[in-house]
């Protein structure tokens, strides 16, 4: 994580960028970059110049704050099963940028670099996936994909004690 006081967010460090040449699965690379920083810092700017919270240490926000975004997300889910409702598909993307707009914003509240957790949810997620055969290991009678004895569960935790950390020092 690259962070300074004042500044929460950095660009991405150098040996983290990705370089995609199109044939990632083909040759096994299945970690993609989010790039969602840049989207992290563009919500915190807004929030900063409407005198929202933001915090640069990890910590779960107070309970005015938590209600508000859970309020904002809970509206935004509702905009999207209107529009999937209404087969309206301006609307269901709008509703979707909202939702990741609305829950960076809760990122950004709560002081957490999402990118690296992102990242981590989504190697945990491909654990799932026999990328020789480009299947599922397993799935759900729903059709969801599901755990079996090769997923790998997401190390958050490490993420997040190492943000509280690098923030502690600065």
């Amino acid at each position: 994580m690259e962070s300074q006081k004042g500044a929460r967010l950095g660009a991405a460090p150098a040996d983290t960028a990705v370089d995609h040449d199109g044939d990632e699965h083909e040759k096994g690379d299945h970690h993609m970059s989010t790039d969602i920083r840049a989207a992290q810092k563009a919500v915190e700017a807004f929030m900063a110049a409407g005198g929202q919270t933001t915090s640069i240490i990890p910590e779960v926000p107070v309970d005015p704050i938590v209600d508000r975004r859970i309020l904002m997300l809970r509206e935004e889910v509702e905009e999207l099963a209107t529009a999937w409702a209404s087969n309206d598909i301006v609307e269901y993307a709008d509703a979707i940028a909202d939702i990741i707009y609305v829950a960076l914003g809760g990122a950004v509240e709560a002081g957490i670099d999402i990118e690296p957790v992102i990242e981590e949810v989504i190697d945990s997620n491909n654990s799932k996936i026999d990328w020789q055969s480009a299947q599922p290991w397993a799935r759900h009678g729903n059709g969801k994909i599901a755990k079996d004895e090769h997923y790998r569960a997401p190390d958050i935790r490490s993420i997040i004690l190492q943000q509280v950390a690098t923030e502690a020092r600065l």
